[in-house]
């Protein structure tokens, strides 16, 4: 299977259909991914830019994780970080960073 709207191939355990929280300035690709969960009940949420704390939290919809790979190709980098875990960066040209989600 290929990601919706690019060549790569799906590497995600969910499927394309599988709803996710993401923050809306992520979804209309007015900015990158600056922070992304693998919850620990198996979930995803993408947040947008740290700056906007705490707002940036309380502006999470739900979206497809296809169409969120779509407008954010580079998260199929992502598709096998672990449940429980996320990667952050800060400022976006910065490199990842992994931790474990706490409990």
């Amino acid at each position: 299977m290929t990601s919706q709207g690019n060549s790569r191939t799906w590497e995600f355990s969910e499927p394309p259909n599988f709803l996710v929280a993401v923050a809306r300035t992520v979804l209309a690709a007015e900015e990158p991914v600056y922070c992304i969960r693998h919850t620990n009940d198996g979930g995803w949420i993408f947040f947008g830019s740290p700056a906007r704390i705490p707002a940036f939290r309380t502006r999470l919809v739900q979206a497809s994780l296809g169409d969120v790979v779509a407008r954010h190709p580079y998260l199929i980098e992502f598709a096998r970080l672990p449940i429980g875990a996320q990667v952050e960066r800060y400022p976006a040209e910065s490199p990842w960073l992994r931790s474990i989600l706490k409990r």
